[in-house]
């Protein structure tokens, strides 16, 4: 028999905890389901509390309230956590099958809040797949999880603020940066300045970092790409070059750097596979982050009883985030009929007018740190674009020449997208790189089908077996 509950919440990063934080408040029977074994996201991950470390020495105000709130809610009986759980599928009426412990499970909510956050962009190059060469969200995630430095010389590029957060979680566990290489120019980013006024705590956090990255005297270089990364069997050494303004490679400035581990990054892009599985909207904005999930000023997608909030909705920081999971929240309760018509304007009229400006902070972040369809366009052929099924340039290319120019032909004739991360990693790249071809026009996504993610067959056999033969 399935579980029911008044709110499923898909993901227990800040925009989760927050919804569940308020929704439990109000006596409502709240399901939280998440991939990680600790709730908070990226943004609140840490050490293990018998880990000694003083890695990171600055914590902004919103990570502390947000490790005091996973901590509360723990013991919140109102709200159940299915953490280390992976999502197989979403069915009618808000049924929602996942697999925990080797297990499959269905469950029920009167309403549904996907809140599964973002992931990390690729800027594909010759020898992405070596060895070394690991995305800088990898480099936190060692650094915050196990508290461990992956090498003692580290190069760092990309574009986007990320980068500068890493570097200096890098600096002050004791690494040593070669450098940090960013993808755009130094002016193009002065208008991102506009972005920090409607965000002011992003203004003392950048502060912060670039406070300590220029104290070691950390050479910083902008309008430069990573041309290639090479090494027998591991990275030894990346080859960048400078760019010009439009993207392209100015002949005579490439420079070759002996280093042990490349950090890339280059932005986030929202993780909406789970509201295409069943349907719902979603609309492409460049402003935001790339495709996100349509929402109404309350939140509500095109499905009724279903909430998106936070990264889903756009990139724009954990501030965005819990807003987006408390208006969400207030939305639900307003919908069955738990709060005062008055009280909820009160409160959501001030969330919605600080959503706005972490809304234009979002467009600024998104469109000052975006990538030229050049440095698509001119991606090596022999390069890897499909890890999984190490599907080259080459073979997409040929492929789209021949008349298959969606991502669906191509994911058939090439097989990208068919391994196990499902298009999540190549997809969005191959988006962007028929983008370059097409002039700006904009493909269409992925089919999306369940298992949302690889599933153990076994669990869904016990479930049958258990549940549905029944």
């Amino acid at each position: 028999m399935n579980k029911k509950y008044d709110t499923i919440i898909i993901g227990s990063g800040l925009a989760g905890i927050n919804a569940a934080n308020i929704l439990s408040a109000y006596n409502l029977k709240i399901a939280i389901i998440d991939e990680n074994h600790f709730s908070g996201g990226q943004y609140l991950r840490k050490l293990p509390e018998n880990f000694k470390s003083n890695l990171i020495k600055y914590t902004t105000k919103i990570k502390k309230e947000g490790l005091k709130l996973v901590k509360k809610l723990q013991n919140n009986k109102n709200i159940n956590f299915y953490q280390d759980s992976t999502v197989i599928g979403i069915y009618d009426n808000n049924k929602l099958l996942f697999e925990n412990n080797g297990k499959a499970e269905l469950i029920q909510g009167e309403t549904l809040i996907i809140a599964t956050g973002a992931r990390e962009k690729y800027l594909p190059f010759k020898g992405w797949t070596l060895p070394g060469v690991i995305s800088a969200g990898a480099l936190q995630v060692f650094l915050k999880s196990n508290g461990v430095l992956p090498a003692d010389k580290i190069l760092i590029a990309g574009t986007g603020p990320f980068l500068y957060a890493v570097a200096y979680e890098t600096l002050v566990a004791g690494g040593k940066i070669q450098g940090i290489f960013e993808l755009n120019g130094f002016f193009k980013q002065i208008p991102f300045g506009f972005g920090l006024m409607r965000a002011p705590t992003k203004i003392i956090e950048a502060l912060v970092y670039m406070e300590e990255i220029l104290r070691r005297w950390t050479k910083l270089k902008y309008g430069w790409k990573i041309i290639r990364a090479e090494g027998d069997g591991k990275l030894e050494q990346v080859m960048l070059a400078k760019t010009d303004s439009k993207g392209d490679t100015i002949k005579g400035s490439e420079k070759t750097i002996k280093t042990n581990l490349l950090a890339t990054g280059f932005g986030f892009i929202p993780n909406i596979e789970l509201i295409n599985m069943i349907n719902g909207e979603t609309e492409y904005k460049k402003e935001l982050g790339g495709w996100i999930i349509k929402v109404n000023d309350e939140l509500e997608t095109s499905i009724e009883g279903v909430f998106s909030a936070g990264e889903t909705t756009g990139i724009g920081g954990a501030e965005k985030s819990v807003i987006e999971g408390m208006l969400t929240a207030y939305s639900i309760l307003k919908k069955m009929g738990k709060i005062d018509s008055t009280l909820y304007s009160k409160i959501v009229g001030k969330l919605k007018k600080k959503r706005n400006n972490y809304l234009k902070y979002a467009e600024y972040l998104n469109i000052v740190y975006s990538i030229n369809d050049t440095h698509y366009k001119t991606v090596d052929d022999e390069t890897i674009i499909c890890r999984c099924e190490d599907v080259p340039l080459k073979e997409i290319k040929n492929a789209y020449q021949n008349g298959f120019k969606s991502l669906n032909s191509l994911k058939i004739f090439t097989r990208s997208g068919m391994g196990n991360c499902q298009g999540r990693t190549c997809g969005p790249i191959i988006t962007e790189i028929i983008k370059s071809y097409e002039k700006g026009k904009i493909p269409e996504q992925f089919k999306i089908r369940k298992p949302a993610k690889p599933v153990n067959i076994s669990s869904l056999v016990r479930f049958y077996e258990e549940e549905v033969k029944e």
